[in-house]
């Protein structure tokens, strides 16, 4: 009964998984010269309108989503009813394509392990021509001192993100130094802010236009880049918010994962931390303020780092 159950459940799920991405919006995507699936979901759609047309379909892959799904919390039903149709309806899209894109060269070498195709590799660098000053800069929306030391952590919460480490660095830092966290899901850190009695130091801009996170930040001092190897998905992940960091010209505090380091350590932005490791994260800023030429040193090099990480490049 319970299988029976899980069949009937996973039907239902099909149906309305089709109808939301794909049915509902089958008369509102024109027609086109070319697609673009920022991810599977829309593949049904996206084929028919391509066949329709005469047109070809480009699928990007922004993670290794096979990997990906199974690395979250899920239920028995996820596991073994919802996993193996993400798979399949994911393997049928790549069958069809056109040409698949990924965004770093380790992800690349798992699809083409796992599909037998090999992914061009275009990464998610900045396209500065299109970086605009927002209203108000995050120093002076902050209300900080130019003396005072400013942190940011930049992109969307998630699972392999070590934020709780984060915040427990801060706590035992000078009181000049402060830490932003811009993007949205940071809320689940408010009790561990509040009982190291943090809240003063730490902020919740929330999300900004990702035509304008360049030059909102700019005004900080160091960015960290938090993520550990959860999966093997996050062991090759090279996020938005690194070359965000690099734009502007913050120096970095990033993990030891291949893809990310090889940017850090090629261009010399930052230095490597545990970010599992509170105490190792707490030593590496400690280094960069007990040494601000070196700090400086790193700011200058992301200048030079931005003129080949840029999109026209």
């Amino acid at each position: 009964i319970k299988q029976l159950l899980y069949f009937v459940s996973l039907l239902l799920f099909i149906i309305n998984y089709l109808w939301k991405y794909n049915i509902s919006y089958i008369f509102k995507v024109p027609k086109a010269d070319l697609y673009i699936l920022h991810a599977y979901h829309q593949f049904l759609l996206i084929l028919i309108k391509s066949k329709l047309s005469g047109a070809k379909y480009i699928y990007e892959a922004h993670d290794f989503y096979s990997d990906l799904n199974k690395s979250m919390d899920l239920t028995e039903f996820e596991q073994k009813w919802l996993g193996p149709f993400y798979d399949f309806y994911e393997r049928i899209c790549i069958r069809y394509c056109y040409k698949l894109i990924t965004v770093t060269e380790g992800i690349s070498d798992l699809y083409e392990k796992e599909f037998n195709i090999k992914p061009i590799v275009i990464r998610n660098v900045q396209d500065f021509r299109k970086q605009f000053s927002p209203p108000i800069g995050l120093r002076e929306m902050l209300s900080l001192k130019n003396d005072d030391i400013l942190l940011v952590i930049i992109g969307q919460a998630k699972k392999g993100m070590a934020l709780d480490q984060v915040v427990k660095a801060i706590s035992k830092l000078p009181e000049n130094v402060y830490l932003a966290l811009i993007g949205k899901n940071f809320e689940s850190l408010k009790n561990l802010i509040s009982e190291q009695g943090l809240s003063h130091k730490i902020f919740f801009p929330g999300p900004v236009g990702a035509n304008q996170v360049i030059k909102f930040v700019a005004s900080a001092d160091i960015s960290i880049i938090s993520y550990y190897a959860l999966s093997i998905n996050y062991y090759f992940s090279l996020p938005n918010g690194l070359f965000q960091s690099i734009g502007a010209n913050l120096a970095v505090l990033y993990p030891n994962l291949p893809e990310i380091s090889k940017i850090g350590n090629k261009y010399e932005i930052g230095l490597t931390i545990d970010p599992l490791d509170s105490e190792d994260i707490y030593k590496k800023i400690m280094i960069l303020l007990n040494n601000k030429n070196l700090l400086q040193q790193y700011k200058d090099n992301c200048k030079n780092a931005n003129i080949a990480l840029s999109w026209e490049e």
